[in-house]
């Protein structure tokens, strides 16, 4: 008996220890993928006027409690982007609202829909009204962006 119990253990460490051919196919090496202002569209962001009925509508981006109910549904929320951060795997760009992007909501750009997007780069420091779906990451609400139309400067 304590032999069948040896052998099963050894033979899962064993699998556990050997690169799944999966993982291999679908990753996309991190060399490979280019920045996003590399690929960006050639477009400008449109833009909103700071009356707007939406914009008022919309939550703050510091609204975490709010944003929290709307997991799962679309919303929008509007704020200045204090910080545009790309990973060095360039698999996604993430806008800060806030210097302490845990105090503010955040929106995210998968590397997959960087090429829909003027440059990303020029929201730092821009008041912008962003819209679509809030997902849950981690037990925190963020906005998945997929198409410039979600973002708009505020004029």
């Amino acid at each position: 008996m304590r032999y069948v119990r040896l052998a099963a253990f050894v033979t899962a460490v064993a699998i556990a220890s050997l690169p799944s051919a999966a993982f291999q196919r679908s990753a996309k090496p991190p060399q490979d993928r280019k920045p996003q202002s590399d690929i960006a569209a050639k477009s400008a962001f449109g833009t909103i006027p700071a009356s707007s009925p939406e914009l008022k509508k919309s939550l703050d981006s510091h609204d975490l409690a709010g944003a929290k109910k709307l997991i799962g549904k679309d919303g929008a929320f509007h704020g200045m982007v204090s910080k545009v951060f790309a990973p060095k795997s360039n698999a996604l760009i993430i806008l800060n609202f806030d210097p302490e992007f845990k105090k503010a909501l955040v929106a995210v750009v998968k590397a997959e829909d960087f090429a829909k997007f003027p440059k990303l780069d020029a929201l730092k420091d821009k008041h912008v009204l962003v819209r679509g779906r809030f997902i849950d990451y981690n037990g925190t609400p963020e906005l998945a962006l997929t198409n410039a139309n979600q973002v708009k400067l505020v004029k």
